[in-house]
């Protein structure tokens, strides 16, 4: 769907590269193959799953967990 690679690309995003607002993933400059960034707009079954992870993810915080 995005043409990004999983190793280099998809699989070391963090949080900060995800704009939930603007339902939006970001590389950043330099972390590209040609170095260039790159922005990938959700798709509405992405924007929901992204809003389930964040969920998640808030949950562990508050357990203490992360």
């Amino acid at each position: 769907m995005t043409g990004w690679r999983v190793q280099s690309e998809i699989l070391p995003l963090e949080w900060r590269h995800v704009d939930r607002q603007a339902k939006e993933a970001r590389l950043e400059p330099g972390t590209t193959k040609n170095q260039g960034g790159r922005v990938f707009l959700f798709t509405d079954t992405l924007a929901t799953l992204i809003d389930e992870l964040w969920t998640d993810r808030e949950a562990l915080r508050k357990a203490g967990t992360i």
